[in-house]
């Protein structure tokens, strides 16, 4: 029997990795089709499929082919380089179907001055039309623009249209550029939506609503791509919309990274509940008074900051909470904004605490008679007028002896016309606010017994503005005088107390 030697038996096959090309029959014909053996992943050209991808021809057709020739599973789409899409109508991105472009990333292909953006690949949307993500559906690496712009414009008042639109949970635009459109992103009633690394230039920007599981917003960037080298004044970069607007329902929402640079309103929250911002910065042109970096409206529940700024808008925030609401505003860089760096025309708590308020007519200017404000541990820098003012009187205001003022200001740095001490109604239990130093006692004359919200080592005084009671005595928030007599008041006298943990102790008094 002959011996086979090891060294001449054929070779054994290799496995089949990647993408292994493999003939896939659509409609009785042949499409150049790839399938990952392994996992069953499926990736299809839209040239496969008809597309012509000259920016004339209408490809909504055989885009839609290859995206609905994938199975259940899902796949990939791609576009290959040097193919500009013409999508004339509506188009569906199935479930678990990504529609891949050439890009890592887009960007400009040129330098400040000139960017023929024209020039490369793309998708170019008619504004009656959009883009519509099914669950898990999404693109990635992917420059789409309003079928009919040219680069540059003037301005942005050819800009129309809905570039995507959300049909599902989970959805997700990534590593691409938006330009043109009305809105570049819309989302209702779905959750978890997923941007990242998109670039955008619409007259509006993300908008998600109803959204009850955490959006996630990371490395945006909104900026006049279209209009920066265009002619005019630097109005042209304005927009009339707003670049992040998450509300209505959008619960737990995540921003990291993101900009925004000539909008109406860079960040607006509204009815929305713990958002979290990091890192996340609004400018502007200066010719947009009516502008805010940050706008908050009811209702808000929480809101957490880190490293984040408002540049040259109209005001870098405005709050107009109302009462029973609280907005802690917390690690901003607030500079040069033509009204005020912070404007607060609502009846919320307010805690205005570590930031850098600077280069602005006021740094804080306040519309409400109540509401607290505290104010504590900022940077204040060259404020033209009196840095902390307002319209009306506010009572419930405390201004820290913690903040830093730096550079050139006016001789008084708080309007005393409008910033009194906390008022407080004379009653038989004084209800004082939890935040604050000093108290001005207004009322009909009762004897004050006790004073409620008081803990260890915390520190109070009253002044009074006319006669008043206050009752000498031992117990829980009661007021335990020098010697053994209650304490008449006289208008203008005052009275200073520490808490031990269960009652309060004289200190010192004025009568």
């Amino acid at each position: 029997m002959a011996t086979v030697k090891i060294s001449q038996l054929p070779p054994a096959p290799l496995p089949l990795i990647g993408a292994d090309l493999v003939p896939v029959v659509q409609s009785g014909t042949t499409s150049r089709t790839t399938l990952n053996a392994l996992s069953g992943y499926v990736v299809t050209s839209v040239k496969a499929f008809g597309a012509v991808g000259d920016g004339t021809t209408d490809d909504t057709a055989a885009v839609q082919a290859a995206i609905d020739s994938l199975g259940t599973s899902g796949g990939t789409v791609t576009i290959p380089n040097g193919c500009s899409l013409y999508i004339a109508s509506n188009l569906t991105i199935k479930a678990n179907v990504t529609l891949k472009g050439p890009f890592s990333l887009v960007g400009t292909n040129g330098d400040n001055v000139d960017y023929p953006l024209a020039l490369i690949s793309a998708i170019k949307l008619n504004s009656t039309a959009t883009i519509t993500l099914k669950s898990s559906a999404g693109v990635d690496g992917v420059f789409i623009y309003k079928n009919g712009l040219t680069f540059p414009q003037n301005n942005a008042s050819s800009f129309a249209g809905t570039a995507f639109t959300a049909g599902g949970n989970d959805v997700f635009v990534r590593n691409s550029m938006v330009l043109g459109f009305a809105q570049a992103f819309y989302s209702s009633s779905w959750s978890r939506a997923r941007i990242d690394q998109v670039y955008i230039d619409c007259q509006a920007g993300i908008e998600i609503t109803q959204c009850f599981d955490v959006p996630r917003l990371t490395n945006i960037h909104c900026w006049p791509f279209v209009t920066y080298a265009g002619t005019g004044t630097l109005a042209r970069n304005n927009r009339t919309g707003t670049a992040f607007y998450l509300h209505d329902g959008c619960d737990g929402p995540m921003l990291s990274n993101c900009f925004s640079y000539g909008y109406l309103n860079g960040f607006y929250f509204k009815n929305a509940s713990t958002i979290a911002a990091s890192n996340c910065y609004a400018d502007n042109t200066e010719l947009y008074p009516t502008s805010a970096g940050w706008r908050f409206e009811s209702p808000i529940n929480g809101f957490n900051s880190s490293g984040c700024a408002a540049w040259a808008c109209g005001n870098g925030i405005i709050s107009t909470l109302g009462s029973n609401e609280y907005l802690k505003i917390s690690g901003f860089r607030i500079s040069s904004n033509s009204v005020a760096g912070i404007n607060l025309t609502g009846a919320a708590q307010t805690h205005i605490s570590n930031n850098m308020i600077g280069f602005s007519p006021y740094a804080i200017y306040n519309n409400a008679a109540f509401g607290a404000i505290y104010v504590d541990a900022n940077e204040f820098d060259n404020i033209s007028t009196i840095p902390i003012s307002g319209s009306v009187v506010n009572y419930g205001s405390m201004i820290s002896n913690t903040n830093v003022w730096l550079g050139n200001f006016p001789s008084d740095i708080v309007d005393q016309t409008k910033f009194a001490s906390n008022l407080v109604t004379c009653a038989t239990n004084a209800s004082i606010y939890s935040v604050g130093e000093f108290f001005t006692v207004t009322g009909t004359a009762t004897p004050i017994v006790t004073v409620l919200y008081g803990w260890v080592g915390r520190k109070i005084t009253f002044k009074f503005l006319t006669t008043y009671t206050i009752t000498n005595s031992i117990g829980t928030n009661c007021i335990r005088l020098t010697g053994s007599a209650n304490m008449t008041t006289a208008a203008g006298s005052t009275l200073s107390l520490i808490h031990d943990g269960t009652q309060w102790y004289e200190i010192g008094r004025c009568v």
